[in-house]
């Protein structure tokens, strides 16, 4: 079968999956609790005083009753689960309706507040009194604000009440939790209990046939039923024979090829992603489209839908936790891994995750068998088993948990979690995972050996909830992990000229290579902190937190920061820091193509470029700025207040801040430097390389970068040998022997500057003698270069030719002679001192030489 058939075949499973029923966690429709009546009541839709059927005060005394009937409830105490599910639902509709009047009545009294101050402030005594209608209206304004921000009040009141109803329903769920959990039998090594469990498991067994026997009797008295199940058994093997082709032709075609040995990052992206599509994706839309066809035309039991529903949620854990551990481990071919694990750690790894997701299946294929025992809801919905009603479920549920651990124990062994690392020298060596992930690997194993000693003791409910829990804790990390490995290898690819990314990043926006990874770390940071949020929200889910609990209080914490008037939110800081980077990105794009498109085929001068790429980036940053702050509700009135506050403490804290800021845009405009220049400031020689904000980047001669304040660049003197002009002058110093020609020195010197190509004739060059020294007549050579850069090469170059001429010549540069007596006091043979040794000195420095 060609692949669009097959993907046409995907697709319609997919259609008949959506239009299936929505089952909740026990096979029961899932109804929305939103238009679910509280005590009888009448619905949120019912109650909404926007379609004029009841006001909103009528609404709120609604809301308040409820809130009492649930108090009483409350008070009762000892509720089960289905009582707290009950509860919980009518304090969200309570909760959403008293939300809703409270937005509504919020955006009334705005729009009140905006009519009043349309019509000004009352008159005083001393003024003419307002006219009649102007007062009424008045009068009326006043009492509708009056009345909105009354409505607004009571609704705190109900959402303060809810609050505090939902801390009491949580201690209730606790009850009803510490009371399955507490739950204690005879301990399942008792000989008595194992016996009695043996016993029990024929009944069981036969119990389950007779299930499977009666349904299936029932299907054929109905010919509709039969030929129903029949068309699924031919669709099932439609699908298999579908699914299976398909996928070993996309692992052939897109897998990874062991004749390549070291395959780019992107083929290896490209076959993660067909080992992931052809081993997860596949397989789980398979499963679940097949079981929802069965749902719909087999007419199953409950004990059976349930057992169906067990084995549907097995096979799609076994393909989801192997398929993505092929494809992050790939332990049969180690040059397509993307992850660092070392080759044996990769495929023990494998192993015992394959064998851990094996064993689960089998334990849920035994609790088909056995029935699903009953059981308790904890904080989050999520199912918590009570197996205490027998023997048998009793023995099944601390073997169940004995398996478990040990299993999930062999997974985390330390030999399988050994990763490779490169130093900078290239050099590879092994290392265990990070503090952090020992730490937690830890004490995940001290939870699941406590789980099995409650289990064996007879707390076999708290045994199975302990490791349950530890074990989706640990897959939720390790799907986190992976995710987090693989977002960060493809932020390194996208930083590296391989992909267009890396391209656009290193030359549209302009960024270095050090630029681009500092980007690609704050990208990661944001990463982390996102999955770090999703991971603690949905380890609090796991071990007992209720969802509206948790959104409850990030509601607070995004909606609930009011300054003064103002209420700001997390999300409105975040939409307007996104809005804020997303004009920065378009500014740095415009920026390169203003640089690169534009200015370079219109403005030859770099400088000037620069100069007018820097102004716009500035510019273009506050005009983003004002933006971002904007959408935050501030007026630019109430900013400009801010600011005027504000400068005191900038005129005395940042003063030398702003004052290079200010120095900053005064180079730019009046342009004493530019880039490219060959400066000296003070003690420092070099090229501009770039000027910044605050300060100016100089790259001096030994490759060394100096930060210079632009404020010293402004108020200090500062050599600019490129200015104006690039022509500089050189001047050659050399001493000659006093008994030398002059003017055939003279005449040496402007040969050899007439002979050199970079050495300009107009004007031309000048011979002077500079002075007599001890030794020997000073000569300076004076001559003009095109290229102030080059300045020391051809002064080096001119003078290897002078010292060429001169010997060519036999005209000398003598160096000073001295005598040096050493003088010892006492010395008989003179006059108190004789002369001991007499020295020549050689000087090899010049020190009548002029240093230019």
């Amino acid at each position: 079968m060609t692949p669009p058939i097959t993907i046409r075949v995907l697709v319609c499973l997919v259609l008949l999956a959506a239009s299936g029923p929505v089952f909740s966690q026990t096979g029961e429709p899932a109804g929305d609790a939103r238009h679910e009546s509280a005590e009888g009541g009448p619905t949120i839709d019912d109650l909404d005083p926007a379609d004029g059927q009841v006001s909103a005060d009528d609404l709120i005394g609604n809301l308040e009753r409820s809130l009492d009937i649930i108090e009483a409830g409350l008070n009762r105490g000892r509720l089960t689960s289905e009582e707290i599910d009950g509860i919980r639902q009518q304090i969200d509709f309570i909760a959403d309706s008293a939300l809703r009047t409270r937005t509504r009545a919020m955006r009334r009294t705005e729009e009140q507040s905006r009519l009043l101050d349309a019509l000004g402030s009352k008159p005083d005594d001393t003024e003419p009194p307002e006219a009649a209608r102007v007062e009424a209206e008045r009068k009326r304004l006043e009492d509708a604000l009056a009345e909105h921000r009354g409505r607004i009040k009571s609704a705190n009141v109900v959402l303060a009440r809810v609050d505090a109803l939902r801390i009491r329903l949580a201690r209730a769920e606790f009850e009803v939790l510490a009371r399955v959990l507490g739950q204690r039998t005879e301990t399942p090594l008792a000989p008595g209990l194992i016996a009695e469990a043996f016993s029990q498991a024929p009944g069981q067994w036969r119990q389950f046939k007779g299930e499977i026997s009666q349904w299936w009797k029932n299907v054929e008295f109905d010919r509709t039923r039969f030929v129903t199940v029949m068309w699924w058994l031919v669709l099932l093997v439609v699908v298999m024979a579908v699914v299976l082709p398909t996928r070993n032709w996309l692992l052939r075609r897109y897998g990874p090829d062991h004749r390549e040995e070291s395959p780019s990052f992107t083929r290896r992206f490209r076959v993660m992603l067909a080992v992931g599509l052809g081993n997860v994706v596949l397989p789980v839309v398979s499963v679940a489209g097949l079981y929802v066809v069965l749902l719909k035309s087999a007419a199953l039991t409950d004990a059976l839908h349930h057992g169906v529903w067990i084995l549907m949620i097995s096979l799609c854990q076994l393909f989801l936790v192997t398929g993505l551990s092929a494809a992050a481990l790939s332990p049969e071919y180690p040059g397509w891994r993307i992850s660092r694990f070392t080759n044996d750690a990769a495929v023990l790894l494998f192993r015992r995750i394959r064998l851990y997701a094996f064993t689960v299946v089998g334990l849920n294929m035994v609790s088909i068998m056995l029935h699903e025992p009953s059981e308790g809801r904890s904080f989050s919905d999520m199912l918590v088993m009570d197996v205490t009603r027998d023997s048998l479920h009793v023995l099944f549920g601390a073997v169940a948990a004995v398996i478990i651990a040990i299993a999930m124990i062999n997974v985390l062994r330390d030999a399988n979690w050994r990763f490779i690392v490169i130093d900078d020298d290239g050099r590879s060596s092994t290392t265990p995972p990070g503090k952090l992930v020992r730490i937690f690997f830890l004490v995940a194993r001290v939870g699941l050996v406590l789980g099995v000693a409650a289990a064996l003791v007879g707390y076999v409910n708290l045994g199975i909830f302990l490791s349950q829990r530890i074990v989706w804790s640990l897959l939720l990390v390790g799907f986190a992990l992976l995710l987090r490995a693989f977002i960060a290898a493809i932020c390194n690819q996208a930083a590296s000229r391989e992909w267009d990314s890396g391209s656009l990043l290193l030359d549209k926006l302009g960024y270095s290579g050090t630029g681009a990874a500092r980007l690609m770390f704050w990208v990661m940071l944001a990463v982390d902190v996102f999955l770090s949020v999703a991971v603690i929200v949905f380890l609090l889910l796991i071990w007992g937190v209720q969802a509206t609990d948790i959104f409850s209080t990030a509601a607070k914490l995004f909606y609930g920061v009011s300054i003064g008037e103002y209420t700001f939110s997390l999300v409105d800081i975040g939409v307007a820091l996104g809005l804020f980077i997303v004009l920065f990105i378009v500014v740095r794009l415009f920026q390169g193509f203003l640089s690169n498109r534009i200015l370079a085929q219109t403005v030859p001068d770099v400088g000037v470029r620069d100069a007018l790429t820097t102004g716009v980036g500035y510019a273009g940053i506050i005009i983003a700025a004002v933006i971002a702050v904007s959408s935050l509700g501030l007026e630019l009135s109430q900013l400009a207040i801010i600011f005027g506050a504000l400068s005191v403490g900038i005129g005395f804290g940042l003063q030398h801040v702003v004052n290079n800021f200010v120095s900053g845009l005064i180079l730019l405009m009046h342009r004493p430097i530019k880039a490219g220049d060959w400066i000296v400031v003070g003690q420092h020689e070099g090229y501009v390389k770039k000027i910044n904000v605050v300060a100016t980047e100089i790259q001096t001669f030994d490759n060394a970068e100096v930060i210079v304040p632009n404020s010293q660049l402004v108020s200090s003197e500062v050599v600019n040998w490129t200015h104006k002009s690039t022509v500089a002058r050189v001047v050659v110093a050399v001493g000659v022997a006093r008994d030398s020609d002059p003017g055939q020195v003279r005449d040496l010197l402007l040969r050899c500057a007439e002979e050199h190509d970079d050495i300009l004739r107009t004007p031309a060059p000048t011979v002077v003698l500079r002075d007599f020294g001890e030794s020997s007549l000073i000569f300076q050579l004076r001559f003009f270069i095109r290229e102030a850069d080059y300045m020391l090469i051809t002064g080096s170059e001119v003078r290897f030719a002078i010292i060429e001429a001169f010997r060519e010549s036999g005209i000398s540069i003598p160096f000073p002679q001295r005598d040096i007596h050493v003088v010892t006091p006492g010395v008989a043979g003179g006059a108190g001192s004789t002369t001991l040794a007499r020295r020549r000195h050689r000087d090899e420095t010049d020190e009548d030489a002029d240093p230019d």
